[in-house]
């Protein structure tokens, strides 16, 4: 993949300078966009952009100029068999999923450009990544069906949303298991406006999940991954001929009101490719339907607004490198 040397130069956008550094940042997440796409269609495995993705793609013909992500979506069928394949995507990059590896605490896939479990200073990243020095990663969400059957559909939110709270009580070390036992985590909250989850509430939630889908869960060091696996399973356990909207399941759990993130199932039926930055990225070919869901009618207006994590996201990165020595990130 090519970029004119105008690209890496820092830029004002919509009244937004992106700098040089995240503009690199920009061209590593393209160049490893670019594997998966290609990827994908080797394998016949649909996917498309979504979120702020599928935002900057139609309303920027490239990133949002405050995003620094990249956001895609893939039917449920097409995701697992993605992580079937998980062995065979090209090195250096890195499918990552708890289905994956022992420790992880997403449960959408991260393709990474790195097979690196810990950061550090990364001469390959930097020749072979346009002088990016990071991680970076793609969100690849599963869109799963949604039962139609309103008492049914409740029953699966109320299950999934268990195992979604079990298992970020121990991927945030909110609670801990040592020797079989159930006790608090370094992490634990303690606040007049928040606590989380006792080891005894904990314990209390994770027996009402263990009755309602009939699986025993051991309390040890599997037990994150194990509650993940399973509450993925409740996500998944509805296919087209039970529902035909879809959604990605965690949005249900950590959103209070979800009913509007649902999308209509025929949206991934048709998809055709867009412009994005340097490249072409496919997108439903209705996205304006899927984007006012998102974002409202008014989506075509650009608001800068912050994303769901710190921007820029590879913030800790750059203090790791400052701490090492290299300064010249910074």
């Amino acid at each position: 993949m090519t970029f004119d040397a105008d690209f890496f130069k820092d830029e004002e956008r919509e009244g937004f300078l992106v700098p040089s550094l995240m503009k690199r940042t920009w061209a590593a997440e393209l160049k490893t966009l670019q594997v998966l796409l290609d990827f994908c269609r080797q394998h016949d495995l649909k996917i498309y952009a979504d979120f702020g993705t599928l935002l900057g793609a139609i309303r920027h013909k490239g990133f949002i100029p405050w995003d620094d992500d990249l956001d895609l979506s893939m039917p449920r069928e097409d995701y697992m068999k993605l992580i079937e394949l998980s062995d065979t995507f090209p090195a250096p990059y890195r499918i990552k999923s708890i289905y994956t590896m022992d420790r992880f605490s997403q449960f959408h896939i991260v393709l990474s450009n790195s097979q690196r479990n810990r950061f550090t200073y990364a001469p390959e990243l930097i020749r072979d990544f346009y002088g990016c020095p990071f991680f970076v990663g793609i969100d690849i969400t599963p869109m799963d069906h949604i039962p139609r059957d309103p008492q049914i559909r409740r029953m699966q939110q109320i299950l999934y949303k268990i195992g979604y709270q079990l298992s970020t009580d121990l991927s945030q070390d909110y609670i801990a298991i040592e020797d079989g036992r159930i006790i608090e985590g370094k992490h634990a909250i303690h606040t007049p406006s928040r606590n989380t989850d006792s080891p005894e509430e904990f314990l209390q939630l994770l027996q009402s999940f263990e009755k309602y889908t009939g699986v025993t869960l051991v309390p040890d060091e599997q037990l994150q991954k194990n509650v993940m696996l399973l509450t993925d399973r409740i996500a998944m356990r509805f296919g087209p001929q039970d529902g035909d909207e879809i959604n990605y399941y965690a949005r249900m759990a950590y959103w209070e009101d979800a009913e509007p993130s649902l999308r209509p199932a025929s949206l991934e039926e048709e998809i055709i490719e867009v412009p994005f930055e340097n490249i072409m990225i496919p997108v439903p070919k209705d996205y304006e339907k899927l984007l006012c869901l998102q974002f409202g009618t008014n989506w075509r207006v650009p608001i800068q607004e912050s994303t769901l994590h710190d921007y820029p996201f590879y913030r800790t990165q750059l203090e790791v490198l400052t701490m090492e020595g290299h300064t010249e990130f910074s």
